[in-house]
Order: C-alpha cells, then structure tokens, then sequence
C-alpha cells in the first residue's frame, strides 16, 4: 500500500513537471541568439548609418540611417515571407532577467518578400528604447514557408549599448541631405542673365559635396532653360549660356566631367507661365539631374 501510494505521488510530480516545463520552453524563439553568440556589428559613413545583428537560419534584423532620410528598423529573411500579415510585437525580458516582465507593443505589418519588416522611425525608436533596456524584442507570426504554424524571432539587447553608442555617432556626422533631396536640383537666373549668384554656388556646391561622397552616381545631366521674354534664337543661346557656366562650376569644384552631360532647350519645356513674373522666374533655371543604379 505504500508503495502504491509513493507511486502515485511520483507520477504526479511528473505530470506536473511536464506542466511547469512545457510551456517554459514555448518562450525560447525559433530564431535569435544566447548570450555568448550575439553581436551587433555597425558600419558607417557620411551618407549611411547602419546597425546590425545576424539571425542564424533567419536572416539580420537592420537600424539603418541614411542621410536626409529618417530612421527605419528592416528585418530581411533567407526565405521570402510568401504572403501579407500581422505579426505579434513583443519585448521580452532575456532568460536570465527574473524581474522585468513582458510588454506588448502592438501588431506589426509584414510584407511580401525578403524584407518582411520595414519599420518606421517611431517604432524603429521603441525598439532601440526596449534593447536600451536590456529588453529582447520578439515577433510571432504564422509563416507558411516555414512548415509552421507560428515562428518567433528575437533580437537580443547582448553588447547592443556600444554598438549604440557608435551608431548615434555616425548618425551626427551624417551629410544633411541625400539623394532623393539632390537628384533633381534647380538654380535661378535673373533676366537676360547667366552669372551664377551666391544662392546658386551654393546649392552647387551643396551638390558636389554630395557626388563626392555618393560614389555611385552614373550620370549627371545639367539641362539649361530659358524664360520666352527674348526671341527664340536669343532664348536658345541664353539657355546654351547657363548650361555653360553650371557645368563650368561644377568642374571647378572637382566634379569629374565625364559624369557630366550638358543639353539645352531655349524657352521648350516650360515649368510656369511666361505671362506672370513668378512664372518667368521658374523657367529661368538650370536643372541638374542625377542619377545612380538602383
């Protein structure tokens, strides 16, 4: 009878060990990194920030900055994610804090694709806040490539504070513009006119610090206008004039030429109407089109 009863009592101390340990296991993800493996790793340079930590079989979750752009948060997969949805957004304390407690952050959108995760700059922010925090933000989500009807991901807070530190550094000697604020620029003329201004040397050589820095730039073309207050072989030549002296000063500023194609179209292709003055002055341009690979 003893015995009987010891019996019982161990099968329940295994039954409830199987309890207690069952759903413990269910808080490791899939997909991250211990302690002893994770690393954030940044590199920089005037026109990129980025911060980075490696998912073995998953892929890398990315805080990227780029000049004149805001703060985005990327998590780019192996495996494209096959279809649109919402993943469960959480921060969770590692396995070795036993005093912080889960918070909720909400859904995030994933998209179709090798970059399931592009976060805007508010939530990328809340993300570095909760690594700050020694906190592990994690995403659950259903994934049918995967074979499995949920996957986690995490991203762990291990060594994040110098990588941090770094990152924020680049970030403020970031150039303070970038392509999609330079690849179409435009200085002025006054009427009859084709001497560049202080305002116009300034946006160009705004521009060729720029194309100094962007090493991928495959082609400049500087196009010169005309307003229709000359006849049209004056607004031709006048047009001619102003492609001259851009292309001239972005030579003197270093600019390599042979990037460089110059074009003019007289008092062609009107921004505005020749029949107000504002409108005039819109046409009385020089515009500089860059252009890079995508």
């Amino acid at each position: 009878m003893d015995i009987l009863v010891g019996y019982k009592i161990f099968s329940i101390s295994i039954i409830a060990l199987v309890l207690v340990s069952g759903p413990a296991q269910a808080v490791y993800p899939d997909y991250g990194l211990d302690m002893q493996s994770a690393t954030w790793v940044t590199s920089s340079n005037y026109l990129k920030c980025v911060m980075k930590q490696d998912i073995p079989l998953y892929g890398k979750a990315e805080f990227i900055q780029a000049a004149g752009k805001p703060l985005r948060m990327r998590l780019t997969t192996l495996q494209p994610v096959t279809q649109p949805s919402l993943a469960n957004f959480e921060s969770r304390p590692p396995a070795w804090n036993h005093v912080a407690s889960k918070q909720d952050m909400g859904t995030v959108s994933l998209i179709k694709g090798k970059v399931p995760v592009n976060m805007e700059s508010g939530r990328s922010k809340q993300v570095i806040a909760e690594l700050e925090k020694g906190m592990q933000p994690t995403l659950r989500f259903v994934d049918a490539a995967e074979g499995k009807s949920q996957v986690e991901i995490a991203i762990s807070p291990i060594r994040f504070q110098d990588a941090l530190q770094k990152f924020r550094t680049c970030v403020t000697q970031l150039f303070p513009y970038g392509y999609d604020q330079l690849r179409n620029s435009k200085v002025y003329f006054q009427p009859n006119d084709y001497y560049l201004d202080e305002q116009a040397k300034e946006a160009l050589q705004r521009l060729a610090r720029y194309i100094k820095l962007e090493k991928n730039i495959r082609l400049i073309t500087v196009n010169g206008y005309a307003s229709a207050e000359g006849g049209r072989f004056e607004n031709m030549t006048l047009s001619e004039k102003r492609a001259n002296v851009v292309t001239e000063y972005l030579a003197l500023l270093k600019v390599p030429a042979k990037l460089v194609k110059k074009r003019f179209y007289g008092d062609r292709k009107m921004v505005a109407s020749n029949k107000t003055k504002k409108g005039r002055a819109l046409n009385r341009r020089v515009e500089i089109k860059l252009e890079k690979p995508f």
